[in-house]
């Protein structure tokens, strides 16, 4: 397994980048390095990685209640994963 994350600059956010390279990173993961499940943990407040990940196969399998500290506070974290 390994873990993921992306990292869009906000010029290109909205154009399906993200999507396009999560598809071909999952393939890479499956076909090349033969590993079987992707992981990734996203902060509650980070509504548009949410939804790639879930729109791109990912399952969420916990939230981390109050996990990272921010200026306004803890907030929770979401673990999500993909078998390939």
């Amino acid at each position: 397994r390994a873990g993921i994350g992306i990292y869009i600059d906000e010029h290109f956010k909205s154009k399906g980048y993200a999507t396009k390279a999560l598809q071909i990173i999952s393939l890479y993961c499956k076909n090349v390095l033969f590993l079987h499940q992707l992981f990734c943990e996203i902060s509650s407040h980070n509504l548009a990685s949410l939804s790639l990940f879930k729109n791109s196969g990912f399952s969420e399998i916990g939230i981390k209640k109050e996990w990272l500290r921010t200026p306004a506070g803890y907030v929770d974290v979401h673990s999500l994963q993909l078998v390939l």
